[in-house]
């Protein structure tokens, strides 16, 4: 089975230091969501233009949280690619969540997607990024964003990894967001593609792969939330077939045909484990 990640949890020492990220807030002339935005350089500069990874955190998190717990910066070191961790500010949610909830900022070219869309441009401008190896990985909050990204700039991102996240546009309202995180309403097909496709309803390219990580008993973000994200992205497909299979340490694996990936933890989810993303090193 071909896919774009090739998924190994790593539980992953928090060594990186912060002062490994570069902090380019400064440079975001228009930053409409008032966001701020670090970026680590892989230490080991090889030949060529490299990929780049977006990771967001979770609520009540921030950049350096994420970077010292999930590894990436070490996997960035070790197989030459760039990391961009887009961050919240109290100002905009005093839990630090993405405010993937409100509408304004789930937008295309709107509030903080905006802002997250900035600090990718700004990227590739002053850097050797390879446009066409670009990722996103989110956790909870970050992962639902991370969702509202591929669906605003799908020809942007080659492939996603959603760790206890939920379809695009499921909710509209901070109030909505609690409600459909314990108990997700599924709409049917129609509907969930129109959501998807709503930012350009003439877009005729690829979305991005998925890859769907979910812990079965997650007190937060409900695991059928991840079954209405998986039932949302199959409407960019044509999916005729499905496989299954266990994998260690209690998991379920799920393949659509390369192009959506799920996988069921029997646990609550780990949300600073990142896959290793086979695709990037080449």
């Amino acid at each position: 089975m071909k896919a774009t990640f090739i998924i190994a949890l790593l539980i992953a020492a928090p060594s990186a230091l912060f002062s490994q990220l570069t902090d380019i807030s400064s440079q975001l002339t228009e930053n409409k969501g008032n966001l701020n935005g670090y970026l680590h350089e892989p230490a080991s500069k090889q030949n060529g233009k490299r990929p780049l990874i977006l990771v967001l955190h979770g609520c009540n998190q921030d950049a350096k949280e994420i970077s010292e717990g999930s590894g990436w910066n070490e996997l960035a070191d070790a197989f030459g690619f760039y990391v961009i961790y887009p961050e919240q500010k109290s100002a905009n949610n005093l839990f630090r969540c993405f405010n993937w909830f409100l509408k304004d900022d789930q937008e295309k070219d709107k509030g903080e997607m905006a802002s997250i869309h900035e600090m990718v441009q700004y990227a590739v401008s002053h850097y050797s990024i390879d446009e066409s190896r670009v990722y996103i990985y989110g956790v909870s909050a970050g992962a639902m964003m991370s969702v509202s990204y591929m669906a605003c700039y799908p020809a942007q991102i080659k492939s996603g990894a959603i760790l206890a996240g939920s379809a695009y546009k499921q909710v509209d309202s901070p109030k909505q967001s609690f409600s459909e995180m314990r108990k997700p309403t599924v709409a049917d097909d129609e509907i969930l593609h129109r959501r998807l496709y709503s930012q350009d309803s003439l877009y005729t390219g690829e979305f991005p792969q998925l890859i769907v990580v979910h812990g079965t008993d997650d007190k937060v973000v409900n695991y059928a939330n991840s079954e209405v994200l998986v039932k949302q992205w199959k409407t960019a497909f044509d999916i005729v077939s499905e496989s299954e299979e266990k994998v260690p340490v209690g998991k379920i694996l799920r393949s659509l045909q390369g192009k959506i990936t799920k996988m069921r933890q029997d646990v609550r989810s780990l949300f600073f484990t990142p896959p290793t993303c086979g695709d990037i090193t080449c």
